[in-house]
């Protein structure tokens, strides 16, 4: 089972498949290679893993999607009945190439008759807003004062 499913990044608990017979039984001979599909968005990482004693453990696999929507996760290997399972990934680290930073109007006069209002749009490496996180403004040239 995949969790810790943050968009773009690998899960935290990887996904662990076993091999079994019709039964239910581990097939402890199996080596298949188990690869791992997503119905949209992407795999992150290595979308595949070779069985060891019948049992198929990722290490570094995750899926870019839109947080809060659920996704299929599809486990095949040839000549074997797939598995599925639906996991629903949260937003991802905080990304400064995709977050936003906005000032209306874009200069104000220093004298104080102006203001300006700052929005701040943290999102991840998808375009996924990131909620929860402290944002700091700093004067980068000329003299602020307070009134």
């Amino acid at each position: 089972m995949a969790a810790g499913a943050a968009s773009g990044a690998a899960f935290t608990t990887q996904p662990v498949v076993t091999i079994q017979d019709s039964g239910g039984n581990t097939v402890t001979g199996s080596s298949a290679v188990v690869t791992m599909t997503v119905n949209a968005g992407g795999v992150v990482g290595t979308a595949t893993a070779m069985a060891s004693s019948g049992v198929a453990t990722f290490s570094t696999v995750g899926i870019n999607g839109t947080a809060g929507t659920a996704y299929t996760l599809t486990f095949a290997s040839t000549g074997l009945i797939s598995a599925t399972q639906s996991i629903t990934p949260t937003a991802g680290a905080v990304n400064a190439g995709t977050s936003l930073v906005a000032a209306s109007p874009s200069s104000v006069t220093a004298d104080g008759s102006t203001t300006s209002t700052v929005t701040v749009t943290l999102k991840d490496a998808n375009g996924n807003p990131v909620s929860g996180k402290a944002v700091s403004l700093a004067q980068t040239s000329g003299t602020a004062t307070s009134g």
